[in-house]
């Protein structure tokens, strides 16, 4: 979500938070891995003001601000291995059938008839 708006991604990990679905240091980490996909969305923006003004350096200065951004993501992604819990065996199945159930559902549409996820070759249930 943080590619289109980093206000909704921020606020979505707010309401999961205020849920209790993440932790204070899962909701650290989301947030400063969402700089990443927040920077590129602003990319565009930084390149056009600063050409003008720097001309041909600007694509060095965007160059290594977005390799700064590359870096500081994967540091993000290392700590948050190593800092993080792991999730228990199964945990994810069941968050996705949980969130399934509080869904709202959806009309289906006239091209996939009456499929539903139950009728999926690679569900295990």
């Amino acid at each position: 979500m943080a590619f289109f708006s980093g206000v909704t991604a921020n606020t979505m990990l707010s309401e999961a938070h205020d849920k209790g679905t993440i932790s204070d240091r899962e909701l650290v980490f989301s947030n400063l891995f969402n700089s990443l996909p927040t920077y590129f969305l602003h990319l565009p923006t930084i390149f056009f003001i600063a050409a003008p003004f720097i001309g041909s350096a600007a694509a060095v200065y965007v160059g290594l601000t977005a390799l700064a951004a590359i870096l500081r993501t994967g540091a993000i992604t290392i700590a948050g291995h190593y800092m993080l819990p792991p999730l228990p065996e199964g945990c994810l199945p069941c968050r996705l059938d949980e969130a399934e159930k509080n869904a709202t559902p959806r009309p289906r549409s006239k091209r996939h008839g009456n499929v539903s996820r139950n009728d999926c070759p690679r569900s295990s249930t």
